[in-house]
């Protein structure tokens, strides 16, 4: 082998292992990320799922605060909206980590969803025999078509 070659070769070598290095360096890096993402995947479905237990209505619309083991507090408001399909509400929750101020952004980290729930429970007696009597009328005019 002739000294070109060599030093072509250390050259091809040492450039082999910088695209290496920083495939590993991405790697770590992703994976770092994947766990705080993961974490607060959990806590966002713990949270849902205290937020979903909570039977009446009023409680629901006041919002709370959820103690969590990494965070701390989570901050949550919900606001529920009634659908066109009878005991069938719209719940926009906005959850809040009041001790993660920011993310890797700088950004205060909050969260939002919308969920559909069936609680017939959460229907005002008024409404709701208004919104039957609607349903039940529109059932038979469309019978009557058939």
């Amino acid at each position: 082998m002739s000294l070109i070659e060599v030093i072509i070769a250390l050259a091809i070598f040492s450039g082999v292992v910088a695209m290496l290095s920083q495939a590993v360096v991405v790697a770590i890096h992703a994976m770092d990320t994947l766990g705080e993402d993961n974490r607060r995947e959990q806590e966002f479905r713990f949270a849902v799922r205290q937020i979903l237990q909570v039977a009446e209505r009023d409680v629901i619309e006041d919002g709370g605060d959820i103690k969590t083991l990494d965070s701390g507090n989570i901050h949550w408001e919900a606001e529920v909206e009634e659908t066109d399909i009878l005991d069938l509400f719209s719940l926009h929750v906005t959850l809040e980590w009041e001790e993660v101020q920011t993310d890797t952004y700088g950004e205060s980290f909050t969260r939002e969803q919308t969920f559909y729930v069936l609680r017939p429970d959460w229907s005002y007696a008024d409404e709701r025999s208004t919104l039957l009597e609607d349903k039940t009328r529109d059932l038979e005019s469309s019978r009557r078509g058939l």
